[in-house]
């Protein structure tokens, strides 16, 4: 039987414990990975908590194109490539994308995240005290989060 690879991207822990597919998995560090039989995880992907852990971009699947388009994670785009449907990102990027990123880019990939992703990005934004007005203020639009007050307070206790 083939194993497929599944990736923590939050730095919480996560279980995946589904006993009737012989599944139990605990995931305790972004980054942490876990192999899964392919014939038991696509099983288990009917059950509406376990799909939400991959659509929400708390847990990805690495590699297994044609696993990924039978789970509707992945789709073929116009130049026939397979593309993820959800964009996850880790720490480190969503760092890049919060530092280094023009308004644009970071306009465009915040609008493809899932609200896990950018309730991480909210929290990434307050622990680097990331102060850039325009990119504070769409994330507290998407999350309701005042970034730039956030932080103030957080300085003002220290």
């Amino acid at each position: 039987m083939s194993k497929i690879k599944v990736v923590s991207m939050v730095p919480y822990a996560v279980g995946l414990n589904i006993p009737e597919f012989r599944i139990s998995k605990r995931f305790t560090q972004e980054g942490q990975v876990a192999l899964i039989e392919e014939e038991a995880l696509a099983e288990a992907m009917y059950r509406r908590g376990t799909a939400k852990l991959f659509s929400q971009g708390i847990l990805k699947i690495e590699g297994s194109e044609e696993f990924k388009l039978g789970a509707g994670l992945a789709e073929v785009n116009e130049k026939e490539e397979v593309v993820d449907t959800v964009l996850t990102l880790n720490s480190s990027q969503m760092l890049v994308l919060l530092k280094t990123k023009t308004l644009e880019e970071f306009k465009e990939t915040v609008e493809k995240l899932s609200p896990e992703q950018l309730e991480l990005l909210a929290g990434l934004a307050v622990s680097h005290k990331v102060t850039d007005y325009e990119k504070c203020k769409i994330l507290r639009k998407l999350t309701g989060k005042d970034i730039m007050k956030t932080i103030s307070l957080t300085e003002d206790e220290e």
